[in-house]
């Protein structure tokens, strides 16, 4: 239990509650001219058909045909190739243009060395190092109960992160949290291969055509990405994502998205504590505010209650609860975050994860603070 008098005003609080005014890495390399990415890094070629059936008078068909045209793409509107690359899972935005810049990418049999050049997703053919590229699909995947649209699969993802593991795939000095989605990722490929077979097979029992004239596709994961981040020493709810929109609106201060941490101190916290962790500190040139700042009291069962409180932030500076449980006079011991927006961790385990449900993720949208409306 929380004690949750808040202190408006300036006023001293009758309890221990105090009020006050989180790049994407990719999962893909970016690679060599020439090379494929080897199985271990979660991608594969396959070969599938280059005719599916269309069905009978160009009808509906039947379940093994939905299931093969899933794997094609509708037609979407026009996007710029580095972005439809980033999409597709080969590398982020800004490598995905590198790798266009450097003459490794065609366009229906043209070589495009210009990451502005528009294409559609299900219409126009795109080859990298020679192999085309089997689009993200853009059905809603079960895995992750995300959103589809967009000509690519949205995955949405919560995970609960150990201590020790960086929010970052590119920095070999470290574990990358990324690194915990191996066994989806591969079931994700797996289960490509196996749908892309099933579209190849459709397509030749609908028309009586051989296994002649089969084609290299190369099939990539999606290129997850943390919903900002958690150093390296700290615990707690993360979300995962290759949603970049849905990402920026969590993400970016100005949507008011609040996130919440339970701090764990060597010392006792007094209210004292609790005051001037309320007042804020300058973080990055600037004064931070917490939104709320609670204290814990012997009804929580928890024998560490007096070292420990609840900090509201919304501001998303680099390690701003650190600094203001540092500004307080305190030594931090532990640090975890428990919700993001309306989000909470819940009883996930350490180092587990789960995907999220829609209602979830309007969830972590909802119950942030949102800017006031200009007059």
């Amino acid at each position: 239990m929380l004690l949750r008098t808040s202190l408006r005003g300036g006023a001293r609080p009758g309890g221990m509650a105090v009020s006050g005014p989180l790049r994407a890495p990719s999962l893909s390399p970016h690679y060599p001219a020439g090379r494929l990415a080897p199985r271990s890094l979660c991608s594969s070629v396959t070969a599938v058909s280059k005719r599916t059936s269309r069905g009978r008078g160009g009808g509906g068909g039947g379940e093994k045909e939905r299931k093969g045209r899933a794997e094609h793409p509708r037609q979407e509107e026009p996007m710029r190739l580095g972005k439809a690359l980033s999409r597709a899972g080969v590398a982020s935005r800004r490598k995905s243009e590198d790798i266009v810049f450097q003459g490794r990418v065609a366009v229906n049999g043209k070589i495009v060395i210009k990451p502005e050049t528009k294409v559609r997703f299900g219409k126009d053919r795109i080859e990298l190092d020679g192999v085309s590229l089997l689009m993200p699909t853009h059905h809603v995947s079960s895995a992750s109960r995300g959103s589809g649209g967009g000509g690519f699969t949205k995955f949405h993802f919560m995970i609960n992160k150990p201590k020790g593991y960086m929010c970052s795939s590119e920095d070999s000095r470290g574990k990358s949290v990324l690194t915990l989605f191996s066994p989806w990722i591969e079931n994700y490929v797996e289960k490509r291969q196996r749908d892309a077979r099933r579209a190849a097979e459709s397509g030749r029992g609908g028309r009586g055509e051989s296994d002649e004239g089969g084609e290299e596709y190369l099939i990539l994961p999606p290129r997850l990405f943390t919903v900002g981040r958690l150093d390296v020493a700290t615990t707690g709810l993360l979300l995962v994502t290759n949603d970049g929109d849905w990402a920026q609106q969590v993400a970016h201060p100005k949507f008011g998205v609040l996130k919440e941490y339970i701090v764990t101190t060597k010392e006792k916290i007094s209210l004292d504590h609790l005051e001037r962790i309320a007042r804020g500190t300058e973080v990055e040139g600037s004064l931070v505010v917490p939104k709320r700042v609670e204290g814990f009291d012997y009804r929580t069962g928890d024998r560490q209650y007096e070292r420990k409180a609840k900090v509201v932030v919304g501001e998303g500076k680099k390690h701003e609860v650190r600094e203001l449980v540092r500004a307080a006079g305190l030594e931090l011991l532990a640090l975890k975050r428990t919700k993001i927006g309306g989000l909470a961790m819940g009883p996930l385990k350490i180092g587990q994860f789960r995907g999220l449900k829609k209602r979830e993720l309007d969830l972590v949208l909802g119950a942030g603070e949102r800017p006031a409306k200009k007059t």
